[in-house]
């Protein structure tokens, strides 16, 4: 070790005299070496790297401390055992080992390849198989909430599977092929997944009676949603009377919200407004106050807070979604299901907003209407939409053309120039969104080039030019 450590100080010591002797070379410091742009982007990597370096650290800590903790320890007196095994034989097993019931759900510690069957090596289970159907979640809390929405919907049964730390599947049984995709068929019908193998078996009269319900609930809440102007009451309106709507259009990501929704007991389409109104539904958005992804998790507070320990997870639409949905959930039950003031807090953090609701910052009761207008949309109630030309839900979203008209710093300056062109023209689509901080842009939506040069010529006749 002394000799390593002399090599390295007599290397260190002549590369000094080198330099003294031949001179530092000169940097032409006039400009910079990179452009202002580059230098950006190499500090976001450089922080990416950085936080995702620390969570591996982390990361390999905690593994290392889990191999310590489950290192065989010495055996008790045979006596002393004895006495144990008596004392807590009418005690539940807190291990999650198969075969133990928590919680009336079965959590089992093997592993089970989804999409796939895996057998049981239990003699009173031999003739059964279970199928994994979705991907793992990574939290029991998160498993055991989707299955309990499965279970009122489906009326089967689930069995949690514990693969590792953090991530937990869930699974159904069943003895042959035909059963499999027969419950794979309920699931979906029940619950709107898109799940691989299930047999589409619902009646045309089934689908005619749900498109007619649609059709009822839809007209009987237009209205209300419509005209409502305070934030508090609309969003108890909707609670009270709209969650049960169906989407207007196939958005994306959509089997990721339905399982968050499903898992964390929270409408649909609310979390479906509340990812239009941050990103657009884009997974690798990013604003100046560091949120990340779809639902706009700031980094590393809201992020670590949910579990979330490296940067690029955010960037995983499914694992950003449920993050989400987790933390609009703590929020709603901070303020006693009051939707209004829990998604100020998730825009402003829950600190920023007294639990009363007596003093709400501005811009945190605007941020509570801005995605009640995005609700809107969603429902299919915003002006935007044109009812009737198509079945709710069977348009993907993502085919939607979309044309930036222009950018403003304030929102009631974007929301008043797109109230003012659908004034002079009803037939236009507009919407604006909020693209980071002081910038929100105004935009044009169209289905096709048929469609955005009828607007183009809407426009100008309201005294708009697009650009060439």
């Amino acid at each position: 070790m002394i000799r390593i450590l002399g090599f390295l100080v007599g290397s260190a010591a002549s590369i000094g005299m080198m330099l003294l002797i031949l001179g530092v070379p000169e940097l032409n410091l006039s400009r910079p070496l990179v452009d202002d742009a580059a230098s950006a982007s190499v500090a976001q990597t450089v922080e990416a790297v950085t936080a995702d370096l620390e969570a591996v650290a982390i990361e390999m800590f905690e593994e290392v401390s889990q191999l310590v903790d489950d290192l065989p320890t010495a055996e008790p007196p045979a006596e002393q055992q004895a006495a144990s095994n008596s004392e807590d034989a009418d005690l539940p097993s807190e291990e999650l080992t198969p075969g133990i019931s928590q919680n009336n759900l079965q959590i089992a510690s093997f592993p089970a390849e989804r999409g796939s069957a895996t057998a049981i090596d239990d003699a009173a289970e031999n003739d059964l198989r279970w199928h994994s159907f979705w991907n793992p979640f990574r939290s029991e809390i998160a498993a055991t909430g989707f299955v309990g929405q499965l279970e009122k919907v489906t009326g089967l049964d689930y069995r949690i599977v514990k693969i590792k730390t953090g991530v937990y599947e869930v699974t159904f049984a069943y003895e042959n092929e035909s059963e499999r995709r027969t419950k794979l068929s309920q699931i979906a019908s029940a619950t709107g997944l898109d799940l691989p193998d299930s047999l589409s078996r619902t009646c045309f009269l089934q689908k005619a009676a749900a498109l007619l319900s649609l059709f009822l609930l839809t007209a009987a809440s237009a209205a209300a949603v419509k005209d409502s102007t305070d934030p508090d009451m609309a969003w108890q309106n909707y609670l009270d009377n709209d969650t049960q709507i169906e989407p207007s259009y196939r958005f994306p990501h959509a089997n990721c919200f339905r399982v968050a929704a499903l898992s964390y007991d929270l409408p649909h389409t609310l979390l479906l407004a509340v990812a239009r109104g941050e990103s657009d539904f884009e997974a690798t958005a990013r604003s100046r106050a560091n949120a990340h992804g779809v639902m706009q998790i700031l980094w590393p507070t809201t992020a670590k807070h949910l579990g979330i320990k490296r940067l690029s997870e955010l960037y995983d639409p499914c694992t950003n979604i449920d993050a989400g949905a987790r933390y609009l959930k703590e929020m709603l039950s901070h303020y006693d299901g009051n939707l209004h003031l829990a998604l100020a807090a998730y825009n402003y953090g829950p600190q920023r907003i007294p639990s009363n609701g007596d003093v709400i910052p501005p811009g945190a009761d605007w941020y509570s209407a801005y995605i009640f207008r995005h609700l809107n949309y969603v429902l299919g109630n915003s002006p935007s939409n044109r009812p009737g030309k198509r079945p709710a839900g069977e348009h993907l979203y993502s085919q939607l053309g979309r044309s930036t008209l222009l950018s403003f710093g304030e929102p009631y300056r974007a929301e008043a120039f797109v109230t003012n062109l659908e004034q002079r023209a009803p037939e236009l689509r507009l919407d604006w969104f909020r693209k980071g901080v002081g910038k929100f842009a105004v935009v044009l939506i169209y289905e096709d080039r048929e469609d955005f040069d009828r607007s183009a010529g809407l426009l100008q006749q309201s005294g708009f030019r697009l650009g060439n």
